[in-house]
């Protein structure tokens, strides 16, 4: 697996968490799916998904930004680890949820990213990105 690697010199800063969001929504209306290397899954990236995922995240964190800037290298190098089953909640909306894992170096520091793919309830639906989750290696 391949590690993506940024540089925090290169990184923006945010005052607050809605100009993360709308910074996190720019980068997926630049490309809107991404082909899973290892799967050959394509996972589109949507609007709602940036806003639920941004309002969980720490929009001061470095690594949190790291992720967002490089999101689609992430989730093309990943690497399947399991599928969830929807819980009782979701499962009106999605069958459950592919993990991936895929890994990020930023500066010195490696991380180990946990990737959340919904998987639709029809067969011909588009597979979504849903969140991701920083794991410190």
């Amino acid at each position: 697996m391949r590690i993506v690697e940024v540089n925090s010199t290169n990184l923006l800063s945010f005052k607050k968490k809605k100009d993360l969001t709308k910074w996190v929504i720019s980068i997926f209306e630049q490309q809107r799916s991404v082909r899973i290397a290892s799967s050959g899954l394509e996972v589109y990236f949507g609007n709602m998904a940036a806003k639920r995922d941004t309002i969980k995240q720490d929009y001061k964190n470095i690594i949190t930004i790291a992720i967002y800037s490089e999101i689609q290298a992430l989730l093309k190098n990943a690497q399947y680890k399991e599928f969830i089953q929807a819980d009782e909640k979701h499962a009106y909306r999605v069958k459950g949820q592919y993990i991936y894992h895929s890994h990020i170096k930023l500066d010195e520091k490696k991380y180990r990213i946990e990737i959340k793919i919904d998987v639709p309830l029809e067969d011909n639906n588009t597979f979504n990105y849903a969140s991701s989750k920083i794991i410190k290696m």
